[in-house]
């Protein structure tokens, strides 16, 4: 598999099973026909929300508008109908998120 130095949401090939931006461990699944998608290797436990704008990745899937199980917004998921799922790793990768800040690599 060829080496790629940019992390997108969705490639149509499978890269390395790292990061190649930052080393991070990550998985490929395969969203619709011919796309695969980087994802963070630990699941998450989730909810839909439709006023986030966040995703995931579920059963081949890419499900917009869910909200993320974190210690400060538990009480939220009481009563709710939680779910695991994948997130996609460009959104924790920390050398994009150095990036975005402007930083140099």
């Amino acid at each position: 598999m060829t080496k790629s130095s940019r992390l997108y949401m969705t490639h149509y090939n499978r890269g390395e099973s790292y990061c190649p931006l930052c080393y991070a461990s990550i998985v490929w699944r395969k969203v619709g026909e011919h796309k695969y998608c980087p994802c963070d290797r630990l699941p998450v436990l989730c909810i839909r929300d439709l006023g986030t704008n966040f995703r995931v990745v579920k059963n081949g899937e890419i499900i917009s508008g869910v909200k993320i199980l974190t210690p400060e917004n538990a009480a939220g998921f009481v009563g709710e109908n939680p779910f695991h799922a994948l997130q996609p790793h460009i959104f924790t990768c920390t050398a994009l998120k150095h990036h975005r800040k402007g930083g140099k690599s």
